[in-house]
């Protein structure tokens, strides 16, 4: 089993971006405060009503989970964690996923106990989900909710040293694990409808780089588009990105030769015609947070200068052309679009030096 690296680990540990001298759109887009949050809470993830919720580090070290109405601003703590796991929301379900953990050494070996639940705004209640174990602390990663809510995806690795699928279903309230032989890179997303899992490997000889897709249904290798190095912009990549309709895939991008790249977009619509598109920015650029908007063929990136400013600005994949939506010195490190509610949302935390961090829940529209 091979992993490339735990890229989806925390977005705020992903380096950041300054921009090149681009075709800018004048901004449009207004924030405004939808909540204050005590303590440093750095991603805020949104469900497709008007519910986010965010993990938030307190001064005593612990942290707390919030959810917030945005059209309210009320925050309501909901759980409290040593150490916190990944979240997200089920999109069309309005329910949040989210994982805790405690970590265990048995004299044998050190790995986490990671615990899952489900929260339902409308009740109040959280249900306490299955157990697993995971011994490379992929439990921070975000699981990931299909289009429709149906089903979200979340992988740990187990004391087998085996990828475990655990897979939750809306329909039965039920997270079934599902060890598997595979060669998984953690760079990995998953298929609009929740069918398929994504992930990018290299070639033990170093002649191409492949998308590989995996099969929930099949439980096996379903794709494979190999895009030869030769042909490739990029020298190495990751943190993917997939929008499936579309049949797109974008990766964070490093090339000595160019320095001004930063994406790749790669496109398989047409197996037999692979092909990889490229945005470049200022060679000092390195990228902070970026995703589909959507399921459109639009990017959102969010970078920072070589200055601190943190900008957000939108992609046209087919265009290549640039629009700003945000300028700003505040420490933005992630950012989240509904898509039903056209908004972006993310957290500014501000304070230290001997005051108390306070996180405010920004809305850009």
């Amino acid at each position: 089993m091979k992993f490339i690296g735990l890229s989806r680990l925390s977005l705020a540990c992903i380096c950041a971006l300054a921009l090149a001298a681009l075709p800018f759109a004048a901004q449009a887009a207004k924030p405004s405060q939808v909540a204050k949050i005590p303590g440093e809470a750095w991603i805020v993830r949104a469900a497709d009503s008007n519910w986010l919720s965010c993990w938030s580090k307190q001064s005593n070290g612990k942290y707390k989970l919030y959810v917030i109405k945005s059209d309210k601003g009320d925050p309501k703590e909901i759980a409290s964690s040593d150490d916190p796991g990944g979240m997200c929301w089920l999109l069309g379900r309005n329910r949040l996923l989210y994982t805790t953990a405690k970590a265990v050494d048995n004299s044998v070996e050190k790995y986490h106990d990671v615990t899952y639940f489900i929260y339902d705004p409308a009740s109040g209640e959280s249900k306490r989900l299955n157990m697993v174990k995971d011994v490379l602390e992929t439990y921070r990663f975000d699981p990931i909710s299909s289009d429709d809510g149906s089903r979200a995806f979340h992988m740990t690795v187990g004391t087998r040293k085996l990828p475990s699928f655990n897979l939750y279903f809306s329909d039965g309230g039920q997270l079934l694990p599902r060890d598997v032989m595979a060669n998984i890179g953690a760079d990995y997303d998953l298929s609009s409808d929740g069918s398929t899992l994504y992930w990018t490997l290299e070639d033990a000889a170093g002649k191409s780089r492949s998308i590989v897709g995996w099969s929930f249904d099949a439980n096996t290798y379903s794709e494979l588009y190999q895009f030869p190095l030769a042909k490739d912009p990029a020298e190495s990549s990751g943190l993917i990105k997939v929008n499936s309709p579309r049949k797109q895939a974008a990766m964070m991008a490093f090339s000595e030769k160019d320095p001004t790249l930063k994406l790749c977009i790669y496109n398989y619509a047409d197996p037999k015609k692979l092909s990889v598109s490229t945005v470049n920015l200022a060679a000092e650029a390195d990228i902070l947070s970026y995703d589909w908007k959507g399921r459109s063929g639009v990017l959102y990136i969010l970078y920072v200068t070589s200055d601190g400013t943190r900008k957000l600005i939108e992609w046209d994949v087919a265009t290549r052309k640039a629009t700003a939506l945000l300028e700003t010195r505040d420490s933005v490190e992630s950012v989240e679009y509904s898509v039903p509610a056209q908004t972006y949302y993310y957290s500014v935390v501000a304070g230290g030096k001997g005051k108390a961090y306070t996180s405010l829940i920004i809305r850009l529209k």
